[in-house]
């Protein structure tokens, strides 16, 4: 017969098991989660306190606000700036969608105590009113830098969950334990700058020239510029190749389906509303610039999508925004694509767009000088 162990002992030992590993996992993230701001940040990675504090130090003039709509029309900040005469930020997240553009107007723009003069919002086809879109995946992890789900705004659109309040109320309480705002980016951070070291054999560049010499070699400058007319023609769209006209509209995109036919300005519905009114409150002139999608062809618009831009454009007019629209622009031609809506970062391209952008939106920025004057 075996000796009996006391009980003590397990149950000692049991939770040894469990709470070692969990107070250092709790350690970890509290040291990780300390933004380290003088860490030389990879030049793509979303920083929302960095770009505040940027804000604050530039005493910016006027934010430009989108994903890759944005990023491949304005390559250079330095220029635009220089051509419109004020200090220009771009706050760029590619992939990113209207619940992460509202996040950044709020919590980096407002919170940052800057009243730019203007505050413009890249979009294309029917962005700004699909609440839903990309809150998930890869777009989470800024979304949870910018507290996104904990915004009231938020909540109204998107909903809590809809979990048990005992469900959220240990969600609260984990997260106030293992608090991991920037963990995610600070370990990431970490492990990619020791794994660049590893790729240095043979050379004498650093981790942080590595990361740029590897940034710049995957850049999407190296992919094929007609790539987008192979992806849409694997899908059953018209190619890209010769015919049309290029001063017809583009035509619709098969990846809109399940996005919103009609416009709907209610703040249940998208965080538009939301965004407007935090721009009110604020004194900040608040623009809207629809890209020119690539032009595919004799394809035209949809009557829905005619009406759902007019309604729209109506709306943000009435209640003190700005809106534009290159869709109709035929300086903007096909030749000036690399692939799908993305536009080419050569500099005869980018000069063309930077022109003609620039004709159109000046007048918004003189009379949001003139707002903000008065």
């Amino acid at each position: 017969m075996r000796p009996s162990v006391p009980l003590q002992r397990p149950v000692l030992q049991l939770l040894v098991v469990i709470i070692l590993p969990l107070a250092v996992t709790a350690l970890a993230c509290r040291g990780w989660n300390i933004p380290r701001g003088e860490v030389k940040r990879d030049r793509d990675a979303f920083d929302p306190p960095l770009i505040a504090r940027e804000l604050r130090q530039e005493q910016t003039e006027w934010v430009l606000i989108g994903n890759s709509m944005l990023g491949s029309r304005i390559a250079d900040e330095r220029k635009l700036a220089e051509a419109a005469g004020m200090r220009v930020k771009l706050i760029e997240k590619g992939g990113s969608q209207s619940a992460t553009w509202f996040l950044m107007l709020k919590q980096i723009v407002i919170a940052s105590g800057v009243k730019p003069r203007c505050v413009t919002v890249f979009f294309r086809h029917t962005d700004l009113t699909w609440a839903d879109l990309r809150t998930s995946g890869i777009q989470a992890e800024s979304i949870a830098q910018m507290d996104g789900p904990a915004q009231p705004e938020w909540r109204e659109v998107i909903g809590d969950g809809g979990g048990p309040a005992l469900v959220t109320a240990v969600e609260s309480g984990l997260k106030r334990v293992f608090p991991s705002n920037y963990l995610n980016f600070e370990a990431r951070e970490w492990m990619q700058t020791r794994s660049l070291r590893l790729t240095r054999i043979g050379t004498h560049a650093n981790a942080g020239e590595r990361r740029e010499e590897l940034n710049e070699r995957f850049s999407l400058a190296h992919l094929r510029h007609d790539l987008g007319g192979d992806i849409a023609m694997a899908g059953g769209a018209k190619s890209d190749g010769a015919g049309g006209d290029d001063n017809e509209e583009e035509e619709e995109d098969a990846s809109y389906d399940f996005g919103p036919k009609t416009f709907d300005p209610s703040p249940r519905a998208s965080f538009l509303p939301h965004m407007v009114k935090l721009a009110a409150d604020n004194g900040i002139k608040l623009h809207f610039h629809r890209v020119k999608r690539r032009p595919r062809g004799a394809s035209l618009q949809s009557e829905w999508l005619k009406r759902y831009i007019t309604d729209l454009g109506s709306w943000l007019e009435k209640n003190g925004c700005a809106f534009t629209d290159e869709t109709g622009d035929s300086s903007i031609d096909r030749s000036m694509y690399a692939d799908g809506d993305h536009l080419s970062t050569d500099a005869a391209v980018q000069e063309r767009y930077r022109r003609s952008f620039l004709e159109r939106v000046m007048p918004v920025l003189g009379a949001a000088a003139v707002t903000a004057e008065n």
